[in-house]
């Protein structure tokens, strides 16, 4: 099996599946004869009726596992997406299957043991297939079933897809070393890993038994591709292409089909889809709930305000939202009436007297910005996200700040994984990026809900540079 390929001991997963299938449909009829008296069992129909329907089921489940790519190279750390897809195929398996039965209008089938079995089968696949994981990338680590590769480069783009073959042993390959180009490239690699020029690509395919040929080159050597795949063009070798796209700045990467041309999206937006519609969900939800139980004390606020300083209750100013679009910002009114018509737009700071002492108060425990829940409910922001900035300040920012622009691919929001890490008012804005842009790279609903954690723990306890 040394010289097999992983991906063919993939698919011996089908037959073991379908053996799971039959086997779960067993535990399920016994567990249903033997849960209830016996009286009552003897209206259950006979083993070999459901045993008449298993060529049909295995049909409908391998149909199913297919069409749902069930038998695909498996990432490290994915068994909940496992779990996941397992679910997917037996819902489809089971509704075609029922559609089946009433097409036949035969409807004697015990309620309690396709209960029995639709519960027993998933659960059984799942332990398969981890168990199945855990031997492929046992056997991978030990060199079996594996292709020899070569990479081709010997910067750090060469060197990091080494590292994550190595690391993820579904990939089914083993480095056997790598190929030089030119002295152009800064050499991170060992120089007893080098195994020689791409010039003499052909020679070492032969000598170190090479099946598959890795190009990990910068953007600035690219053009040695088409010599590279001339040469090779005398062997069967498969050859493989690593995009250097961390030299450039990129936000969330997509591909999309045209035909038979890829489209590489390096600017998308991470929350597109079900994505967008969760958060979006998410948003109106928890705002109209806390603009509800807020209420009181949105009042009292209120009142407090009217009653200390002249002037409007809030405040509203444009600032600039998901896309570059401009919305007006609602606050609690924190400074005096026409507080920047001498000094025009600027920071507030620690000694500001423009603001008013229930303003102060409001910005050091951030209940300034609750009106901001309903930017939420209306669309125009998020409960967490990117501050948004004024328009004023955006166009200076824009050409100061490197990738300043990408934060706004998402929605503003009232706090942000910046704001819970202390960047906040007037402190460093390279670095208040910087965390921007990590959470518009790694938004999931969960890191959403842990910055609102964060920001209930903190926003107490800690003045975050608010004045």
């Amino acid at each position: 099996m040394s010289g097999s390929n992983l991906d063919s001991l993939r698919w011996l997963r089908a037959p073991f599946d379908l053996g799971v299938c039959v086997l779960a449909l067993f535990a399920a009829y016994a567990l249903a004869v033997r849960g209830i008296p016996f009286e009552l069992s003897q209206g259950i129909p006979d083993l070999a009726r459901y045993v008449d329907l298993i060529p049909i089921y295995l049909a409908v489940f391998l149909a199913s596992a297919i069409f749902h790519r069930l038998y695909r190279p498996r990432r490290a750390g994915s068994s909940a997406r496992l779990f996941v897809d397992l679910l997917k195929v037996n819902v489809q398996a089971a509704l075609l299957m029922f559609a089946f039965l009433f097409y036949e209008r035969d409807f004697s089938f015990s309620r309690l043991i396709l209960t029995n079995f639709f519960t027993i089968n998933p659960i059984l696949l799942f332990l398969h297939h981890l168990s199945w994981m855990g031997w492929e990338q046992h056997l991978a680590r030990r060199g079996i079933g594996t292709r020899r590769c070569v990479i081709i480069g010997q910067g750090e783009l060469a060197h990091a897809i080494h590292r994550r073959i190595k690391k993820h042993p579904w990939t089914g390959l083993t480095v056997v070393g790598y190929a030089t180009v030119d002295n152009e490239e800064p050499q991170v690699v060992a120089a007893d890993k080098i195994v020689g020029a791409v010039e003499d690509m052909p020679s070492i395919v032969t000598q170190h038994s090479v099946q598959e040929v890795i190009v990990a080159l910068p953007f600035r050597s690219l053009g040695v591709l088409t010599q590279i795949d001339a040469l090779l063009s005398q062997t069967t070798v498969g050859l493989q292409w690593v995009p250097d796209l961390d030299a450039l700045n990129t936000l969330h990467r997509e591909v999309t089909d045209i035909d038979d041309m890829h489209l590489i999206n390096l600017r998308g937006s991470p929350l597109r889809g079900f994505a967008r519609f969760l958060k979006r969900s998410f948003d109106l939800v928890l705002s109209a709930v806390m603009l509800t139980v807020f209420a009181p004390l949105l009042a009292a606020i209120a009142l407090a305000i009217k009653a200390t300083s002249p002037g409007p209750i809030l405040y509203r100013q444009q600032r600039v939202g998901q896309d570059g679009t401009e919305f007006t910002l609602l606050k609690f009114r924190t400074m005096v009436e026409n507080a920047e018509l001498e000094s025009g737009p600027v920071f507030a700071a620690s000694d500001d007297n423009r603001v008013t002492r229930v303003g102060r108060i409001l910005r050091r425990t951030s209940l300034d910005e609750l009106p901001q829940l309903w930017n939420v409910l209306l669309g125009q922001m998020s409960l967490v996200g990117p501050r948004p900035e004024r328009p004023i300040f955006i166009a200076e920012f824009a050409q100061s700040i490197p990738r300043y622009m990408m934060r706004h691919r998402v929605k503003a929001g009232i706090t942000g994984w910046a704001q819970v890490n202390g960047w906040r008012g007037n402190t460093s804005l390279p670095k208040r990026i910087q965390f921007d842009l990590y959470y518009t790279k790694n938004w999931t609903l969960w890191f959403d809900l842990k910055i609102l954690l964060l920001t209930l723990l903190r926003g107490w306890r800690r003045r975050w540079n608010a004045y």
